[in-house]
């Protein structure tokens, strides 16, 4: 494969027409890459605590605690763009750590801007991280890591 790797964006919506559609947007419009999920999929993403997407894209269709703790948890992952018809959800949202808010109004073009640019941001903190470096197989930031140390009397071969 030539070029840069396509963005992957988790999309996580409860209703399946809509988790689509998010989909066939991001892909068709900006291509990304989607991995699309219902909040129950995504909470067992995100007990596992790894980045499974460079950006989330999360429906929060009221501003509940548990789908706020979703968004806090995803956001401690990687940078989260909050989609909702209602924007009474968007302090809840921002405070749960959500990257930037959009209203779905149609406006296609403002939701991918709002995605790109979280995507971009990522990218800058990522790359003025100390020890981070660039995987060039990927095309992800990984931290740099030493391989652990070996317990003293241990033989290798």
């Amino acid at each position: 494969m030539t070029g840069a790797p396509r963005v992957r964006a988790l999309v996580v919506e409860d209703d399946a027409r809509v988790r689509s559609a998010l989909c066939h947007l991001l892909d068709d419009t900006a291509g990304f890459q989607c991995l699309a999920v219902d909040s129950g999929q995504a909470k067992r993403l995100v007990a596992w605590g790894s980045a499974v997407a460079t950006v989330a894209v999360v429906d929060m269709s009221s501003a509940s605690s548990a789908r706020s703790a979703l968004v806090h948890r995803l956001a401690g992952l990687m940078p989260v763009v909050v989609v909702s018809m209602s924007g009474t959800t968007r302090a809840a949202s921002l405070a749960a750590g959500a990257f930037r808010f959009v209203e779905k109004d149609g406006d296609v073009g403002a939701l991918v801007a709002a995605v790109q640019s979280a995507v971009d941001e990522h990218e800058k903190c990522m790359a003025a991280k100390p020890g981070a470096r660039q995987n060039d197989a990927e095309g992800e930031q990984q931290p740099e890591t030493a391989p652990p140390p070996r317990p003293s009397g241990e033989v290798t071969r």
